[in-house]
Protein backbone atom coordinates (compact mmCIF):
# COMPACT_ATOMS: atom_id res chain seq x y z
CA UNK A 1 0.00 0.00 0.00
CA UNK A 2 1.41 3.70 -0.99
CA UNK A 3 2.05 6.26 1.91
CA UNK A 4 -0.76 8.39 0.23
CA UNK A 5 -3.24 5.15 0.87
CA UNK A 6 -2.28 4.80 4.85
CA UNK A 7 -2.88 8.49 5.35
CA UNK A 8 -6.37 8.36 3.99
CA UNK A 9 -6.95 5.46 6.17
CA UNK A 10 -5.65 7.51 9.38
CA UNK A 11 -7.65 10.17 8.97
CA UNK A 12 -10.95 8.10 8.51
CA UNK A 13 -10.06 5.84 11.48
CA UNK A 14 -9.97 8.85 14.01
CA UNK A 15 -12.87 11.23 12.13
CA UNK A 16 -15.13 7.80 12.97
CA UNK A 17 -13.93 8.03 16.87
CA UNK A 18 -14.96 11.20 17.24
CA UNK A 19 -18.66 11.01 15.77
CA UNK A 20 -18.90 7.43 17.91
CA UNK A 21 -18.30 8.97 21.30
CA UNK A 22 -21.17 10.23 23.63
CA UNK A 23 -21.52 13.89 24.52
CA UNK A 24 -20.90 13.42 28.43
CA UNK A 25 -17.30 11.73 27.48
CA UNK A 26 -16.07 15.20 27.68
CA UNK A 27 -15.36 17.22 30.60
CA UNK A 28 -17.65 20.24 30.13
CA UNK A 29 -21.14 20.99 28.30
CA UNK A 30 -22.44 23.44 26.34
CA UNK A 31 -25.91 24.65 25.97
CA UNK A 32 -28.69 25.79 28.20
CA UNK A 33 -28.17 23.03 30.79
CA UNK A 34 -31.63 22.63 33.40
CA UNK A 35 -30.10 22.16 37.55
CA UNK A 36 -31.75 18.54 38.73
CA UNK A 37 -34.66 18.92 40.90
CA UNK A 38 -32.52 17.29 43.83
CA UNK A 39 -30.35 20.52 44.18
CA UNK A 40 -32.07 22.25 47.09
CA UNK A 41 -29.07 24.72 48.09
CA UNK A 42 -29.96 27.17 45.22
CA UNK A 43 -32.72 29.65 45.35
CA UNK A 44 -33.70 32.34 43.12
CA UNK A 45 -36.69 34.62 45.50
CA UNK A 46 -33.99 35.46 48.34
CA UNK A 47 -32.29 38.62 47.77
CA UNK A 48 -29.23 37.95 50.43
CA UNK A 49 -28.28 34.46 48.50
CA UNK A 50 -28.37 30.97 48.25
CA UNK A 51 -29.74 30.01 51.57
CA UNK A 52 -30.52 26.14 52.76
CA UNK A 53 -33.35 27.02 54.66
CA UNK A 54 -33.42 29.45 57.62
CA UNK A 55 -30.43 28.86 59.90
CA UNK A 56 -30.17 29.90 63.42
CA UNK A 57 -28.48 33.37 64.84
CA UNK A 58 -24.99 33.07 65.78
CA UNK A 59 -24.56 32.91 68.99
CA UNK A 60 -23.48 36.33 70.62
CA UNK A 61 -20.17 36.18 72.81
CA UNK A 62 -19.23 39.98 74.51
CA UNK A 63 -15.96 40.54 75.39
CA UNK A 64 -14.53 40.57 78.53
CA UNK A 65 -14.54 43.89 80.82
CA UNK A 66 -11.68 46.07 80.81
CA UNK A 67 -9.42 46.42 83.69
CA UNK A 68 -8.30 50.14 83.32
CA UNK A 69 -9.48 53.26 85.32
CA UNK A 70 -10.28 56.15 84.18
CA UNK A 71 -9.91 58.84 86.90
CA UNK A 72 -11.59 61.82 87.69
CA UNK A 73 -14.22 59.89 88.95
CA UNK A 74 -15.09 58.30 85.33
CA UNK A 75 -15.50 54.65 84.69
CA UNK A 76 -15.97 52.92 81.74
CA UNK A 77 -17.52 49.20 82.10
CA UNK A 78 -16.61 47.64 78.99
CA UNK A 79 -18.38 44.75 77.77
CA UNK A 80 -19.67 42.06 80.84
CA UNK A 81 -19.81 38.16 80.68
CA UNK A 82 -22.98 37.59 81.75
CA UNK A 83 -25.99 38.41 79.56
CA UNK A 84 -29.71 37.89 79.95
CA UNK A 85 -31.55 35.85 77.42
CA UNK A 86 -33.87 37.88 75.36
CA UNK A 87 -37.60 37.62 76.43
CA UNK A 88 -39.23 40.98 74.93
CA UNK A 89 -38.88 42.25 71.45
CA UNK A 90 -39.44 45.22 73.70
CA UNK A 91 -36.83 48.29 73.96
CA UNK A 92 -35.28 47.74 77.21
CA UNK A 93 -36.26 50.07 80.32
CA UNK A 94 -33.33 52.80 81.31
CA UNK A 95 -31.59 51.26 84.82
CA UNK A 96 -32.36 52.59 87.81
CA UNK A 97 -29.71 53.62 90.61
CA UNK A 98 -29.54 52.55 94.26
CA UNK A 99 -28.00 54.03 96.79
CA UNK A 100 -27.14 52.34 100.48
CA UNK A 101 -25.57 53.73 103.58
CA UNK A 102 -25.32 51.78 106.76
CA UNK A 103 -26.68 53.81 109.30
CA UNK A 104 -27.94 57.99 109.55
CA UNK A 105 -26.07 59.22 112.71
CA UNK A 106 -22.61 59.32 112.15
CA UNK A 107 -19.25 61.22 114.09
CA UNK A 108 -16.23 63.23 112.40
CA UNK A 109 -13.87 62.04 110.28
CA UNK A 110 -15.25 58.92 110.63
CA UNK A 111 -15.69 56.47 107.39
CA UNK A 112 -18.60 55.64 105.69
CA UNK A 113 -19.09 53.03 103.53
CA UNK A 114 -21.87 55.21 100.33
CA UNK A 115 -22.75 51.40 98.11
CA UNK A 116 -24.24 52.62 94.86
CA UNK A 117 -26.19 49.94 92.91
CA UNK A 118 -27.22 50.55 89.43
CA UNK A 119 -30.05 48.02 88.20
CA UNK A 120 -30.80 47.44 84.42
CA UNK A 121 -32.80 44.51 82.80
CA UNK A 122 -30.19 44.47 79.97
CA UNK A 123 -26.34 44.29 79.61
CA UNK A 124 -24.97 47.88 80.03
CA UNK A 125 -22.09 48.70 77.87
CA UNK A 126 -20.71 51.79 78.45
CA UNK A 127 -20.99 53.42 81.69
CA UNK A 128 -19.76 57.16 83.08
CA UNK A 129 -19.75 58.09 86.92
CA UNK A 130 -21.06 62.14 87.83
CA UNK A 131 -19.52 62.53 91.08
CA UNK A 132 -21.86 65.04 93.79
CA UNK A 133 -19.91 67.91 95.57
CA UNK A 134 -20.78 67.30 98.97
CA UNK A 135 -20.12 70.47 101.13
CA UNK A 136 -18.08 70.05 104.31
CA UNK A 137 -17.12 65.58 103.32
CA UNK A 138 -14.82 64.25 101.33
CA UNK A 139 -16.14 61.30 98.51
CA UNK A 140 -13.57 59.16 97.16
CA UNK A 141 -14.14 55.85 95.05
CA UNK A 142 -12.80 52.51 96.73
CA UNK A 143 -14.14 49.66 93.83
CA UNK A 144 -16.21 49.57 91.09
CA UNK A 145 -18.29 48.75 88.97
CA UNK A 146 -18.49 44.99 90.66
CA UNK A 147 -20.76 42.87 88.11
CA UNK A 148 -23.65 40.63 89.97
CA UNK A 149 -27.06 39.64 89.17
CA UNK A 150 -29.91 38.94 90.81
CA UNK A 151 -33.85 38.07 90.91
CA UNK A 152 -37.27 40.22 91.38
CA UNK A 153 -40.66 39.94 91.21
CA UNK A 154 -43.16 37.29 90.84
CA UNK A 155 -41.51 35.93 87.41
CA UNK A 156 -38.17 35.43 89.32
CA UNK A 157 -36.76 37.98 86.71
CA UNK A 158 -33.18 38.24 86.25
CA UNK A 159 -31.53 42.18 86.95
CA UNK A 160 -28.21 42.74 86.29
CA UNK A 161 -26.47 45.26 89.35
CA UNK A 162 -22.97 47.19 88.50
CA UNK A 163 -21.88 48.48 92.44
CA UNK A 164 -20.46 50.73 93.18
CA UNK A 165 -18.46 51.66 96.74
CA UNK A 166 -16.73 55.10 97.88
CA UNK A 167 -15.10 56.20 101.42
CA UNK A 168 -17.60 58.95 102.50
CA UNK A 169 -15.91 60.70 105.61
CA UNK A 170 -17.54 63.84 107.46
CA UNK A 171 -15.25 67.03 108.11
CA UNK A 172 -17.75 69.03 109.94
CA UNK A 173 -20.70 68.55 112.40
CA UNK A 174 -23.85 69.19 111.96
CA UNK A 175 -26.42 67.93 109.16
CA UNK A 176 -24.38 66.99 105.55
CA UNK A 177 -26.12 66.48 102.10
CA UNK A 178 -25.30 64.51 99.58
CA UNK A 179 -26.57 65.41 96.09
CA UNK A 180 -28.29 62.45 94.02
CA UNK A 181 -25.24 60.86 92.21
CA UNK A 182 -25.77 60.31 88.23
CA UNK A 183 -25.17 58.11 85.72
CA UNK A 184 -24.37 57.99 81.79
CA UNK A 185 -23.95 55.31 79.61
CA UNK A 186 -25.75 53.22 76.81
CA UNK A 187 -26.94 49.57 77.29
CA UNK A 188 -27.62 46.83 74.38
CA UNK A 189 -30.16 44.67 74.13
CA UNK A 190 -29.75 41.42 71.60
CA UNK A 191 -33.79 41.16 69.70
CA UNK A 192 -34.71 38.11 67.99
CA UNK A 193 -35.01 38.39 64.11
CA UNK A 194 -38.11 37.79 61.91
CA UNK A 195 -37.94 33.89 60.79
CA UNK A 196 -34.92 33.14 58.72
CA UNK A 197 -33.24 36.39 59.61
CA UNK A 198 -30.76 36.56 61.71
CA UNK A 199 -31.13 38.64 65.72
CA UNK A 200 -30.48 42.19 65.65
CA UNK A 201 -28.95 44.45 68.82
CA UNK A 202 -30.65 47.91 69.68
CA UNK A 203 -28.20 49.98 71.80
CA UNK A 204 -29.60 52.89 73.66
CA UNK A 205 -28.08 55.76 75.63
CA UNK A 206 -29.64 56.63 78.89
CA UNK A 207 -28.85 59.75 81.43
CA UNK A 208 -30.01 58.28 85.47
CA UNK A 209 -29.83 59.48 88.73
CA UNK A 210 -30.66 58.91 92.10
CA UNK A 211 -34.33 59.04 93.42
CA UNK A 212 -33.26 61.99 95.64
CA UNK A 213 -30.37 63.13 97.97
CA UNK A 214 -29.30 61.86 101.52
CA UNK A 215 -28.93 63.86 104.47
CA UNK A 216 -26.52 62.60 107.57
CA UNK A 217 -26.25 63.82 110.51
CA UNK A 218 -22.59 63.96 111.88
CA UNK A 219 -21.55 64.60 115.81
CA UNK A 220 -18.89 65.96 117.05
CA UNK A 221 -15.56 64.84 117.61
CA UNK A 222 -14.61 63.36 121.78
CA UNK A 223 -11.38 65.69 122.21
CA UNK A 224 -10.75 63.43 125.61
CA UNK A 225 -9.72 61.12 122.22
CA UNK A 226 -6.41 61.67 121.11
CA UNK A 227 -5.39 60.66 118.15
CA UNK A 228 -9.07 60.90 117.29
CA UNK A 229 -10.03 57.20 115.95
CA UNK A 230 -13.99 56.61 115.51
CA UNK A 231 -13.97 53.20 114.80
CA UNK A 232 -16.34 49.81 115.63
CA UNK A 233 -13.49 47.60 116.35
CA UNK A 234 -9.91 47.85 117.36
CA UNK A 235 -7.45 45.20 118.68
CA UNK A 236 -3.69 45.19 119.25
CA UNK A 237 -1.81 41.61 118.79
CA UNK A 238 2.27 41.47 119.25
CA UNK A 239 4.61 38.87 119.07
CA UNK A 240 8.26 38.55 120.57
CA UNK A 241 10.24 36.44 118.32
CA UNK A 242 12.77 35.26 121.11
CA UNK A 243 12.44 32.52 123.84
CA UNK A 244 14.50 32.20 127.06
CA UNK A 245 16.27 35.14 128.49
CA UNK A 246 18.39 37.54 126.39
CA UNK A 247 21.99 38.82 126.32
CA UNK A 248 23.26 42.20 125.95
CA UNK A 249 23.34 43.49 122.25
CA UNK A 250 21.47 40.17 120.93
CA UNK A 251 19.02 41.34 118.63
CA UNK A 252 15.12 40.00 119.13
CA UNK A 253 12.38 40.57 116.51
CA UNK A 254 9.55 42.36 118.03
CA UNK A 255 5.91 42.54 116.06
CA UNK A 256 3.08 44.95 116.67
CA UNK A 257 -0.23 44.78 114.32
CA UNK A 258 -3.24 46.95 114.82
CA UNK A 259 -6.18 45.53 113.18
CA UNK A 260 -9.86 48.00 112.95
CA UNK A 261 -12.95 48.01 111.45
CA UNK A 262 -13.82 51.49 110.74
CA UNK A 263 -10.50 52.47 109.24
CA UNK A 264 -7.91 51.96 106.58
CA UNK A 265 -4.60 50.69 107.47
CA UNK A 266 -2.79 53.97 106.83
CA UNK A 267 -5.05 55.63 109.15
CA UNK A 268 -3.83 53.86 112.08
CA UNK A 269 -0.87 56.00 114.11
CA UNK A 270 2.56 54.37 115.10
CA UNK A 271 3.22 53.14 118.90
CA UNK A 272 6.89 53.30 118.62
CA UNK A 273 7.03 56.44 120.58
CA UNK A 274 5.44 53.86 123.82
CA UNK A 275 7.66 51.73 123.22
CA UNK A 276 10.81 53.42 124.27
CA UNK A 277 13.05 52.18 126.74
CA UNK A 278 16.38 53.14 128.75
CA UNK A 279 16.92 48.83 129.01
CA UNK A 280 16.87 48.72 125.13
CA UNK A 281 17.27 49.97 121.75
CA UNK A 282 14.44 49.50 119.57
CA UNK A 283 14.53 50.44 115.72
CA UNK A 284 11.45 50.04 113.57
CA UNK A 285 12.82 47.83 110.03
CA UNK A 286 9.41 47.75 108.30
CA UNK A 287 5.92 48.75 107.99
CA UNK A 288 3.35 46.96 106.34
CA UNK A 289 -0.50 48.39 105.69
CA UNK A 290 -3.69 46.52 104.23
CA UNK A 291 -7.05 47.81 103.21
CA UNK A 292 -9.91 46.23 102.41
CA UNK A 293 -14.00 46.32 102.65
CA UNK A 294 -15.88 43.84 104.91
CA UNK A 295 -17.40 40.92 103.54
CA UNK A 296 -20.72 42.65 103.79
CA UNK A 297 -19.65 45.21 101.91
CA UNK A 298 -20.88 47.77 105.22
CA UNK A 299 -17.27 49.08 106.74
CA UNK A 300 -13.66 49.61 105.55
CA UNK A 301 -10.80 47.12 107.62
CA UNK A 302 -7.55 47.61 107.55
CA UNK A 303 -4.18 46.78 109.54
CA UNK A 304 -0.66 48.35 110.78
CA UNK A 305 1.99 45.55 110.91
CA UNK A 306 5.22 46.91 112.40
CA UNK A 307 8.38 45.06 112.59
CA UNK A 308 11.44 46.14 115.21
CA UNK A 309 14.31 45.39 116.05
CA UNK A 310 14.67 45.46 120.07
CA UNK A 311 18.97 45.42 121.30
CA UNK A 312 18.48 44.90 124.95
CA UNK A 313 21.73 46.22 127.16
CA UNK A 314 21.63 44.26 129.89
CA UNK A 315 21.42 40.31 130.05
CA UNK A 316 17.92 39.03 131.25
CA UNK A 317 14.38 39.31 129.87
CA UNK A 318 13.01 42.14 128.05
CA UNK A 319 10.52 44.22 129.75
CA UNK A 320 8.50 46.42 127.94
CA UNK A 321 6.28 49.10 128.85
CA UNK A 322 2.73 49.72 128.70
CA UNK A 323 1.30 50.24 125.40
CA UNK A 324 -2.31 51.65 124.69
CA UNK A 325 -4.21 52.99 122.57
CA UNK A 326 -7.36 54.90 122.98
CA UNK A 327 -10.64 55.22 120.51
CA UNK A 328 -13.88 56.11 120.12
CA UNK A 329 -16.83 53.14 119.52
CA UNK A 330 -19.18 54.74 117.21
CA UNK A 331 -21.42 51.54 118.28
CA UNK A 332 -21.73 51.91 122.11
CA UNK A 333 -21.08 55.97 121.88
CA UNK A 334 -18.09 55.53 124.02
CA UNK A 335 -14.51 55.36 124.50
CA UNK A 336 -12.53 52.57 124.47
CA UNK A 337 -8.63 51.55 124.60
CA UNK A 338 -6.24 48.79 123.29
CA UNK A 339 -3.63 48.20 125.48
CA UNK A 340 -0.95 46.12 126.64
CA UNK A 341 -0.26 46.77 130.63
CA UNK A 342 3.40 47.05 132.20
CA UNK A 343 4.99 43.98 132.73
CA UNK A 344 3.67 42.61 136.26
CA UNK A 345 0.35 43.05 136.34
CA UNK A 346 -2.24 40.31 136.14
CA UNK A 347 -4.82 39.98 133.85
CA UNK A 348 -7.63 40.65 136.46
CA UNK A 349 -5.62 44.33 137.54
CA UNK A 350 -5.11 45.02 133.47
CA UNK A 351 -8.89 44.53 133.05
CA UNK A 352 -9.66 47.21 136.00
CA UNK A 353 -7.71 49.55 134.38
CA UNK A 354 -9.37 51.88 132.45
CA UNK A 355 -8.03 55.24 130.43
CA UNK A 356 -8.32 58.66 130.82
CA UNK A 357 -12.45 58.71 129.80
CA UNK A 358 -13.53 56.28 132.77
CA UNK A 359 -14.17 53.29 130.03
CA UNK A 360 -13.42 49.55 130.16
CA UNK A 361 -11.91 48.12 127.24
CA UNK A 362 -14.82 45.94 125.07
CA UNK A 363 -11.66 43.41 124.18
CA UNK A 364 -9.53 41.08 126.04
CA UNK A 365 -6.51 42.56 127.27
CA UNK A 366 -3.24 41.43 126.11
CA UNK A 367 -0.15 42.03 128.45
CA UNK A 368 3.53 41.33 128.46
CA UNK A 369 5.23 37.99 130.05
CA UNK A 370 8.82 38.47 130.90
CA UNK A 371 10.84 35.50 128.84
Amino acid sequence: MSRANTSQLCISFILASFISTPSHAFGFSAGNSKVSAKDTNTTTNRPWGNLAGPKAAPKYQPLPPPANYYPGGTLDTGWYTAQLPVNSTAPAAEPRVEVDIEGSVFYEQQNVIYTVHVVSDVNVKTLKTELPRVKGAALEQLDGPVLSTRRSGRNNKQLIINTFRYKLMPLRSGEITIPAIRFTGTQEQQLPGRPGMPATISVSSFSIAAKSARTLRVLQANPAVNPWLPLHDLKLETSLLQKGPVKAGEPVTLILELNAIGALGNQLPSLMQQLESKRYRIYRDATEIKNAVSANGDYLTGSRRETYTVIPLEDGPIVLPEVSLAWWDVDTHSARYAGLPPVGKTAATARTAAPATGEHSMFPVYFWVPI
